[in-house]
């Protein structure tokens, strides 16, 4: 037996008939119900449906059900956005059959919006929210989904979750389904993002409770269910930021706090610097501020500065400005006796301190400028009891012996250390949990297609916010050296050269060989799953150029996804994302002895690595994510084809590469090369 669960304002009346009429395309029966106006019946009374349809599900009364079924999903919506969806709803468009909700709208109707989304969190609590927080998130046979993902690409999505339930539909079907049940047709005619009040489809996009959630209301709903939100996967990236100065001279992070919606507490301890950093964070949610010094004790101490009126009238450079610290010393080596040094005390406490403080339970990054006290503030972190997933800290006023020592203490801790040059001398050391580091873009290059790799990385630079730090990209060759990569690094600096042992190749055949500058060559794609020292790997062909963002791809945890092809019943392995249980050299030599036993085929190692995962789980990205050159008539006109691609792949001939003759498919693709030359050209261009 199967089972769906979902919750109020999670979209569960579209997802339920979606999966309703593909559940009676495929010859099965569902029994539906609603959890908060009737008990779950008894599993006997269940066992001639094929799947139970759950609505608002109570924890404890659904166990016997749970227990039972082998397979499930439950999906979640942010709850954020849940209560701003409720909040409309329940006001204008929801049916009230539930009296509760008679009350509750005509009482939204007599108060304020504001106060009106603080009764929502107060309504929605006992009985959706209370239980979203009560549910276990990780029960093996219950795969949970965000309902953010359902909405944002319908027919990959469902396409997984019907294969996950083993409900059997064609794709066609399963397109008409969706079209049936689009936002379009259900909200009478408005698009998607286009806001309609008067509608119970009101405006069909995530993240809506960015523009309705004041201070107050966050206040009120961090109160509440402000862990909810990390329970669910929804936490917002936080941090806290040790010599906040004024949150704009020179700051690191200011841009993006206020561009992503950071969350995080600004540290710093001068009265004059603090003002202004609270100023010039005005009207920006899930910032706290403290005016305080971070260092190893509580208490009092003095702390010496140059005042911005001092700056100014000495025409000192505004980096002056960001100088704090205990030392008074320190401050006359950068401003000399001339300038008046002042003097403030401030209260101090050790950062674990303020951790306790703010109940800080996930730290994504930690950022110190504490003008050579860095290590100092480090070491007053409980590591036992938080471990920032990132740490930025100004080095350049260590001496090699407290540098050392710091950089021991952060390994010894499970960081890998990354240190910011600014000409011959290091300014700020990255550390990253080496958990967190794992991650490489991989390709199988070799000399000829050398030119292909560049234009390739060139491309996926330019479009993407891809962070050395977070992400290592690897080249797979038999014939490349590092002094060939010395180009390539100019566009991206971490990139690591993996040779491949050609000799395990030998004896495979292949009926692409012509195309390649070798025999075998097209196999050597096998040596990705070999990659074990990563957690995910995303493969790129060489001959692909990059047009546009890649989040789906760079943010997917799946254990293996790929984009199938329009032509032929496979997927195409020019894109694929790999996870850590496939990230192991035995499925390397297992495709190489599977390639052995079953010989030459059409499509050579793509058929091989189809046939593999054949009887796994593939999550499909869409078409955009691999279009090859040659759909280029089925899919879209030439004006809009851009937009809609964010991977264009050159299969068959490549552009680099002289031709006498195009086969009869690729006739008609020559104007798609324009793409791959553009970023050639700019990096002839940044060559001068």
């Amino acid at each position: 037996m199967r089972v769906w669960l979902s919750h109020h304002k999670c979209a569960t009346q579209w997802q339920c008939q979606i999966l309703i009429d593909a559940l009676t395309a495929a010859g099965l029966k569902g029994y539906v119900y609603d959890n908060f106006t009737c008990r779950s019946p008894s599993v006997k009374d269940l066992k001639d449906f094929d799947m139970v349809f759950i609505h608002n599900p109570i924890t404890e009364d659904v166990q016997e059900i749970l227990y039972h079924c082998d397979k499930g999903l439950h999906t979640v919506r942010d709850p954020r956005d849940i209560i701003t969806s409720a909040y409309f709803s329940h006001l204008k468009t929801h049916p009230d059959w539930y009296p509760r909700l008679k009350d509750q709208r005509a009482k939204l109707q007599t108060i304020s919006k504001e106060d009106g989304m603080i009764s929502t969190i107060n309504f929605l609590g006992g009985w959706i929210l209370d239980e979203m927080y009560k549910w276990d998130y990780h029960q093996p046979h219950i795969t949970e989904w965000h309902m953010e993902d359902l909405i944002e690409d319908p027919f990959t999505t469902f396409t997984k979750i019907l294969q996950d339930l083993d409900i059997q539909i064609s794709s066609n079907k399963l397109k008409e389904i969706l079209e049936t049940y689009s936002f379009k047709k259900l909200s009478n005619g408005h698009d998607r993002g286009h806001e309609d009040t008067n509608n119970h489809y009101r405006k069909g996009v995530s993240g809506d409770w960015k523009n309705h959630f004041t201070p107050k209301v966050t206040d009120a709903f961090e109160r509440g269910y402000g862990r909810l939100i990390d329970k669910m996967g929804y936490g917002c990236f936080q941090f806290i930021q040790v010599g906040s100065n004024d949150g704009v001279s020179q700051d690191l992070i200011g841009d993006k706090v206020r561009g992503e919606g950071w969350n995080g507490i600004l540290v710093e301890p001068i009265p004059t610097y603090f003002e202004q950093l609270k100023m010039n964070y005005q009207g920006h949610l899930g910032l706290s501020f403290e005016q305080v010094a971070i260092a190893s004790d509580s208490g009092y101490r003095k702390i010496y500065y140059v005042a911005p009126e001092e700056v100014e009238k000495h025409g000192l450079p505004e980096w002056v400005k960001l100088l704090g610290s205990f030392s008074l010393d320190h401050i006359k080596k950068h401003v000399g006796d001339a300038v008046r040094v002042d003097c403030v005390s401030v209260p101090c406490m050790p950062l674990s301190d303020l951790v306790e403080k703010y109940h800080v339970e996930k730290l994504d990054l930690l950022a110190i400028d504490a003008e050579g006290y860095d290590f100092e503030v480090l070491k007053s972190l409980d590591f036992n009891k938080i471990n920032p997933r990132q740490i930025v800290l100004e080095i350049k006023h260590l001496d090699q012996e407290t540098k050392a020592e710091c950089f021991a203490f952060l390994k010894q801790n499970g960081y890998t250390i990354y240190a910011q040059e600014d000409g011959d001398k290091n300014v700020n050391a990255c550390a990253v949990r080496s958990t967190c580091l794992r991650k490489a873009i991989a390709t199988v290059c070799n000399k000829r297609f050398l030119v292909g790799f560049e234009v390739m990385l060139k491309s996926l630079v330019s479009n993407n916010n891809l962070k050395p730090v977070d992400w290592e990209i690897v080249v797979l060759s038999v014939d490349l050296k590092e002094r060939d990569l010395r180009r390539a690094r100019t566009i991206y600096p971490r990139i690591k050269l993996h040779n491949i042992v050609f000799s395990k190749y030998e004896g495979i055949q292949t009926t692409l060989a012509k195309d390649m500058p070798g025999a075998n060559g097209s196999y050597l794609k096998y040596e990705v799953f070999s990659l074990d020292d990563y957690d995910q790997v995303i493969f790129l062909d060489s001959d692909t150029v990059i047009l546009g963002d890649l989040s789906l791809l760079l943010d997917s945890n799946c254990g293996f996804g790929a984009v199938h092809e329009l032509y032929i019943d496979q997927f195409n392995t020019g894109v694929m994302v790999i996870g850590k249980q496939y990230l192991q050299k035995r499925v390397t030599d297992e495709l190489i002895q599977w390639t052995r036993d079953i010989g030459a085929t059409e499509h050579a190692d793509q058929d091989i690595i189809n046939m593999y995962f054949s009887k796994g789980i593939i999550q499909y990205f869409p078409i955009g994510y691999n279009f090859l050159k040659i759909y280029h008539k089925q899919c879209f006109d030439r004006a809009s084809l851009a937009k809609h691609i964010k991977i264009l792949h050159y299969v068959i001939k490549k552009p680099w590469m002289l031709r006498d003759y195009d086969t009869p498919i690729e006739q008609g693709c020559h104007y798609l090369e324009r793409y791959w030359w553009d970023y050639q050209h700019k990096l002839i261009l940044e060559e001068g």
